[in-house]
């Protein structure tokens, strides 16, 4: 038990010194600790400011705070808690903190509770002694009420500038250095929306600063970035401000733990931001206080806003006609479409005031824009509004709810810095009520037309003199005057050569020549209580210009001229036998047959052929190609196409007919070609069927000579071929088989042929043994007769 009391005693110490995330205590590696655990609340539960979240951490004031005065001492009271400081003061002095500006983000709250409009703030940077220190540099915030001259002037809103040497009083005052001193106070930048705003009394504003030196400055006022700054920054002191303000409160945000706010203007989305835009300017979809500003839309972050397009009113849009086509110069996403110049829709509300011999402005113009009444009660005035006034028909409504009997009307062609502008030239449209002799010139009852050119004088507007060159008077209302409170419809078409004005929907002007092109006005001279009140399209007018070059989608071609018989005339209409591509501008040439291809690339440029199909790819389109599925079409020239031709290669195709082009027949003008293949066409071959043809040379084909290899064939007809015939000249050939032939042989019929040599062949020979056969002539032959020299041979028998 002692053991583990003892263990306890030496652990106690490490569990107190434990970091604890939510416990109002900024430990090592802690960023923030609002005593919670929550997320989205800048904190989170790692005790690790969130993204888009700046955390400060309690400013105390005490006794280790420096008061620095310049010139007479002022008054900073601290809170007995140290919660607070209460500042008077008539020169400028500083309350200066005892640690440096970057050491932390710093958070504390500011209040003015009595009248008057003069500077508080703080510096970053400022030391004790800066006071008589010529060496001196630091910056200082101070935020102004109002607008006042003492001696210098001070301009109403808050501003951070940068402080060297010892400035004077008044350079503190005018952020100048102006007046003599050792020093000067330069401006550097105005606050995002505060720059030319005053703080409001009894208001309490909340100040988070936070200072790094290698990175920038940031300064929220309210949660809103007013300043962000790029660094490096000296090191320095944080301190307090006051120059010529009684009761400024400054007060800690938090007597204890992190105070956190959203940062609005660094493009982080926090719960509370409907968009952060990364900016703090208004008019661009994301307020100054990061809501979603009305008719836009925003998302993603940083939020990239626009306008919502298709509800009429043009904010962050290239245009907004109020419909949903496309190919009228604004798509259906609000884009100016190629080839359309889109200008605003009528929009008084950023016209331009201009005055002839005093103010210009004298207008209260209505919060959509659409309409403007004049307090006029003296110069010639106009309101020149952003409108073309040839771009469209200008449509309006007048009338006149005051007394007076003067000049109300009309500017078209003016231009802003007309007024003072010696080459201007425009025209003016005025209808006095009453006939009127004032300024030494004579004014007439009604409603005319005149061209000013230069700059008039007041009589000169008054009397329609000098350069105010009186062209028309109105067809009914030329010596009528206006009447008071009676609404007056007004229709005005204006181009370069003509134009007509329509009152109450009767043409009272109708001029033609040559006139200046440039915007709307609204004329007024002497004349109270005048309301104007546009009454035509106040969508965007988006309008392609003929000639520009641009092909816009109510153009057929643009090439970048007006001039006629080059395929595009001056209406931007394809001329009849021309075709025109769809470039920038568009390239024209002729088409000869009207098929809508230029001749330069049409397939057929002779024969309409739209498609340009070309089925065989061999260049020419099917409607010229005399063989439109043949590439090539007729290669041996033949008048029949390749696909037809059983023998494109041959003009002959087959001469003999006998299925082989000529071109392939080693034979073309025989149908056998070879038959006996012996390399020699049939044609020019004696013996078509032989091979060899006439061996024997004897002018009979081997197939029919019945000895094809000799000369005389079978010279003794006795069908033996010479050549085998041992007796080419007997029939018999050797009858006797003596090897003598029978032509040769004295008895071909004996074998052998005369034994006895008696020159009497055997067969012949009755003794063919004996020569002489029967000396005796016995009838017996000598070899057998006992006595052949006898006859009779032994009479008596006795053998002799």
């Amino acid at each position: 038990m002692r053991l583990l009391l003892f263990l306890l005693v030496l652990l106690l110490p490490t569990l107190a010194s434990a970091q604890v995330c939510g416990d109002l205590v900024l430990d090592p590696g802690e960023s923030c600790d609002d005593g919670a655990l929550d997320a989205d609340d800048g904190c989170d539960a790692a005790c690790l400011i969130e993204p888009g979240w700046l955390c400060a951490e309690p400013l105390f004031f005490d006794g280790s705070w420096v008061v620095e005065d310049y010139i007479a001492a002022g008054s900073w009271v601290v809170a007995p808690d140290g919660d607070g400081v209460d500042s008077d003061a008539v020169d400028p002095t500083f309350f200066i903190a005892p640690f440096d500006a970057n050491a932390a983000v710093q958070g504390f709250s500011v209040t003015v509770s009595a009248a008057d409009d003069d500077f508080f703030g703080f510096a970053i940077g400022v030391e004790p002694g800066d006071s008589s220190n010529a060496a001196a540099s630091y910056l200082l915030l101070d935020w102004k009420q109002g607008d006042q001259v003492h001696v210098t002037p001070a301009i109403e809103g808050m501003a951070l500038s940068q402080v060297s040497g010892v400035p004077s009083w008044d350079e503190f005052w005018s952020h100048s250095d102006e007046v003599d001193g050792d020093g000067f106070v330069t401006e550097l930048a105005r606050a995002a929306t505060l720059g030319n705003q005053g703080w409001e009394e009894d208001v309490t504003y909340e100040f988070l600063v936070q200072l790094a030196d290698d990175s920038s400055l940031q300064v929220l006022v309210d949660g809103l970035l007013e300043f962000e700054l790029p660094g490096p920054f000296a090191d320095g002191s944080f301190a307090l401000y006051n120059l010529s303000q009684v009761e400024v409160l400054f007060e800690q945000l938090s007597a204890e733990g992190s105070a956190c706010s959203e940062v609005c203007g660094d493009g982080l989305l926090t719960p509370s931001d409907a968009c952060d835009d990364a900016n703090r300017s208004a008019g661009d979809g994301c307020a100054t206080d990061c809501t979603v500003e009305e008719f836009w839309v925003c998302a993603d972050e940083p939020s990239s806003c626009r306008g919502i397009c298709g509800d009429g009113v043009v904010v962050g849009l290239e245009c907004e006609d109020g419909n949903s086509d496309n190919g009228d110069g604004c798509s259906d996403a609000c884009d100016a479409e190629h080839g359309f110049d889109c200008a605003p829709p009528f929009d008084l509300r950023v016209a331009s005031p201009e005055g002839w011999g005093g103010s210009g402005d004298v207008w209260t113009v209505s919060a959509d824009g659409l309409s403007a009444t004049s307090s006029n009660d003296e110069d010639p005035v106009v309101l020149v509004a952003e409108r073309d006034a040839m771009a469209a028909p200008l449509s309006f409504d007048v009338v006149v709810e005051a007394g007076d009997d003067d000049y109300i009307g009309w500017a078209l062609g003016i231009e802003p810095g007309d007024e003072s502008e010696p080459t201007a030239d425009w025209l003016l449209i005025d209808w006095k009520q009453g006939d009127q002799n004032a300024y030494g010139e004579d004014a007439f009852e009604g409603l005319a037309i005149s061209r000013v050119t230069g700059i008039p004088t007041q009589s000169e507007f008054w009397g329609h003199v000098g350069p105010v060159v009186e062209l028309a008077r109105a067809t009914n209302l030329g010596s009528a005057g206006w009447v008071r409170d009676q609404s007056y419809a007004i229709d005005i078409e204006y181009s370069e050569t003509q134009l007509q004005l329509w009152v109450d929907g009767v043409l009272e002007l109708d001029l033609s020549g040559t006139f200046p092109a440039g915007s709307f006005g609204i004329y007024n001279l002497s004349q109270v209580g005048t309301t104007t009140s546009w009454t035509g399209d106040v969508g965007s007018l988006c309008l392609s210009e003929c000639g520009d070059g641009s092909l816009a989608a109510d153009e057929a071609c643009d090439d970048g001229d007006l001039d006629p018989a080059d395929g595009c005339d001056a209406s931007c209409a394809v001329e009849a036998g021309w075709v025109c591509d769809e470039g920038d501008p568009s390239f024209c040439e002729p088409d000869s047959d009207g098929d809508g291809v230029g001749d330069s690339v049409d397939n057929c440029p002779d024969e309409p052929n739209g498609d340009q199909v070309d089925t065989d790819g061999d260049g020419p389109g099917d409607a010229c190609d005399v063989c439109p599925f043949d590439d090539p079409d007729d290669t041996d020239g033949d008048g029949v196409c390749d696909s037809d031709d059983p023998c494109p290669a041959d003009a002959a195709d087959d001469t003999d007919g006998d299925g082989v082009c000529d071109s392939d027949d080693p034979c073309p003008l025989d149908a056998a070609d070879d038959t006996d293949g012996d390399g020699v066409c049939d044609s020019d071959d004696p013996c078509p069927l032989d091979f060899p043809d006439d061996t024997d040379g004897d002018g009979v084909c081997d197939s029919d000579d019945l000895c094809p290899v000799d000369l005389a064939d079978d010279t003794d007809g006795d069908g033996v071929c010479d050549s085998d015939d041992p007796c080419p000249l007997d029939a018999a050939d050797d009858t006797d088989g003596d090897g003598v032939c029978d032509s040769d042989d004295l008895c071909p019929l004996d074998n052998p042929d005369d034994t006895d040599g008696d020159g009497v062949c055997d067969t012949d020979d009755p003794c063919p043994l004996d020569s002489p056969d029967d000396t005796d002539g016995d009838g017996v032959c000598d070899t057998d007769d006992p006595c052949p020299i006898d006859d009779p041979d032994d009479t008596d028998g006795d053998g002799v």
